[in-house]
């Protein structure tokens, strides 16, 4: 009778309220940051995901509850297979419940390359070489006796014999054009073949010194060819099927179908991330074992500042980045379908040209272009609370001579100013960095000048802003202070001015009315924003200046590195510039601006 009672009174986990059920299973997942997506690929071991899968299999209530942990962000690619995926996902309601962001990779592959096998292979060619740079510099200072059996000496032959065989097969793909070039008159010269047409006179000399059956050398050269070829025809197919979505919309349409099924409105992230992560360490020796990764790297598609500015230089413009219209086509998509979007973060976008790409091209109701362009693409974005551009991606700034054209800017100004337009957004963060103006060549760094940025400041007019972060532009000291006048209305927690360049008036307004916010929040017990500045330049701060100190640091003693370091905070936060920081975080309503000692003259 006892032990019976014990039986019943037992709790199992099962018993448990949901609540803390979730904060167990909790344990394996990573909680989706809202307004920073890309941190939740920092999270949690594959092995806990797996955790989570096989704890759905235990009953339906444990499925129940662990399904909506499982996909909190979904990663999409431009490619056919990847929307069936994310369908897939999203018509499972338990699914669909914990999507809380869509990551899209716009990684393509283009027509110049996917439609010329010259050109293609000049492309592939780059990959071996690349392969062959690392094995080279693993090697070029070492040398182990041949009976050695370390490790380190284990490691250093597979990387003399990848790089062996890289050379082997661009001398094959050379072959294979000489063949070509015999049977007909050669195209023109494609930049980039000259690296890819080998001499094979040192190639032959050592297999005929060395004994090696030719039989079997043409054996592993067809190999080699046959490699090259299937690689073109699935990267040409896969280019097609790119193209087929993005123009006919399908692509779109099946993202705004898969969000229709949250319950919740979802944070698209626009990205160039490779879905799968790629070891980079003894990639070259991985490569060179097997034909199956090697195959894998050379049908990927490319960031987009690598086809603009080294694979589709000199191309047309035309259609060259026709994926940019996704970052607009989506949300107007979105705002027809009435599926609600929270934030939108862009990392990738023409850096070079094909602006003209991101002006929207339909709705599901209407395929013209008309004067209200931006106008629809403003609505669509009227309900987001975040909006952030360049915070991730984007690192690498081309050289640029020259500012944009009037009608380039125009096309950027008018996408970022519609998208942060909106009256309920609360987080906003511009980065223009590789916009600015950057001369010079390679190892030798000019003058830079910053993105103007002032028409896109004066989009920004919501009241309920509460982080800000504005890194690499020009403003003029009246947009500044306006800007500061919008978030004053609102209950601003974060504020990051980086690389910010004042071309007219100053910051002692600016910075005096910041410093008012503070003392009020103090005054009436309410919390203080966090400010910090880095790199102020123009007006009161003096006239923009560049650092440079080249990469001779990294190689240098300890008390050479602590050097570099220093300098770089010196050039940063010089002693002006942490004064007045400290002065705008004050609580002191009495204490003079330290701006206020400089005269400038204003424009």
């Amino acid at each position: 009778m006892e032990d019976t009672q014990t039986a019943a009174n037992r709790t199992t986990i099962l018993d448990l309220p949901k609540e803390i059920l979730l904060q167990v299973f909790g344990y394996f997942c990573d909680t989706f940051p809202a307004h920073e997506p890309q941190q939740y690929y920092k999270g949690r071991e594959a092995s806990d995901r797996l955790v989570l899968y096989n704890i759905r299999l235990v009953c339906r209530a444990f499925d129940t509850l662990v399904s909506p942990l499982l996909c909190p962000v979904v990663n999409v690619s431009l490619c056919s297979e990847s929307i069936a995926r994310l369908e897939g996902l999203c018509r499972n309601p338990l699914i669909a419940e914990g999507v809380r962001g869509v990551a899209i990779s716009l990684r393509f592959r283009p027509s110049g390359i996917a439609l010329d096998f010259k050109r293609y292979h000049a492309h592939a060619v780059k990959i071996l070489n690349d392969c062959i740079g690392e094995c080279d510099w693993h090697t070029e200072f070492q040398s182990y006796a041949e009976d050695d059996m370390s490790e380190d000496a284990v490691t250093h032959r597979d990387y003399e014999a990848a790089m062996e065989k890289f050379n082997f097969m661009k001398y094959a793909w050379g072959k294979l054009f000489e063949e070509r070039s015999s049977q007909e008159e050669a195209p023109a010269t494609t930049d980039g073949l000259e690296d890819a047409e080998c001499t094979p006179e040192d190639e032959t000399e050592d297999t005929e010194d060395d004994g090696i059956d030719q039989v079997e050398i043409e054996k592993e050269a067809e190999e080699a060819r046959t490699l090259l070829k299937c690689c073109f025809e699935t990267y040409s197919a896969a280019h097609a099927d790119q193209a087929r979505i993005v123009s006919d919309g399908s692509f779109v349409r099946s993202i705004v179908t898969a969000l229709s099924h949250c319950d919740s409105s979802a944070y698209v992230w626009f990205n160039e991330s490779q879905l799968e992560k790629e070891n980079t360490r003894s990639r070259s020796i991985a490569l060179a074992k097997s034909e199956e990764p090697l195959a894998h790297v050379m049908v990927q598609g490319h960031e987009w500042l690598k086809i603009e500015d080294s694979l589709c230089k000199n191309d047309d413009d035309t259609g060259l980045f026709f994926p940019a219209s996704i970052m607009t086509d989506l949300p107007i998509a979105c705002h027809d379908a009435a599926v609600k979007l929270r934030g939108i973060q862009v990392d990738c976008f023409p850096l070079l040209r094909g602006y003209s790409c991101l002006l929207p091209r339909f709705t599901q109701t209407d395929h013209s272009i008309t004067q209200n362009s931006w106008a629809r693409f403003a609505a669509a974005c009227h309900d987001l609370e975040i909006f952030s551009f360049g915070q991730r991606g984007m690192n690498c700034s081309p050289i640029r001579p020259e500012r944009q054209s009037a009608s380039d800017s125009a096309i950027i100004n008018g996408f970022i100013g519609a998208a942060c337009s909106g009256p309920n957004l609360q987080r906003f963060v511009l980065s223009m960095g590789p916009f600015r103006v950057r001369g010079g060549r390679f190892g030798v760094r000019d003058e830079e000048h910053p993105y103007l940025a002032s028409p896109i400041l004066a989009a920004l007019t919501s009241t309920h802003l509460r982080s800000i972060v504005l890194n690499s532009v020009d403003v003029c000291g009246q947009d500044l202070l306006a800007l500061v006048k919008t978030i004053s209305k609102a209950h601003l927690t974060d504020l990051y001015f980086a690389s910010v360049t004042l071309s007219r008036g100053r910051y002692a307004e600016a910075m005096g009315l910041l410093h008012d916010i503070v003392v009020s929040r103090r005054q009436n017990k309410s919390s203080v924003p966090k400010i910090t500045f880095s790199t102020l330049q123009g007006a009161e701060f003096g006239a923009p200046s560049t650092f440079d100190e080249g990469n001779t640091w990294i190689f240098g003693s300890k008390e050479e590195r602590q050097m570099f370091w220093d300098r770089l905070e010196e050039h940063q936060r010089p002693a002006l510039l942490q004064q007045v920081e400290e002065w705008v975080k004050s609580s002191q309503a009495d204490e003079l601006n330290p701006l206020l000692r400089f005269k400038v003259a204003q424009d």
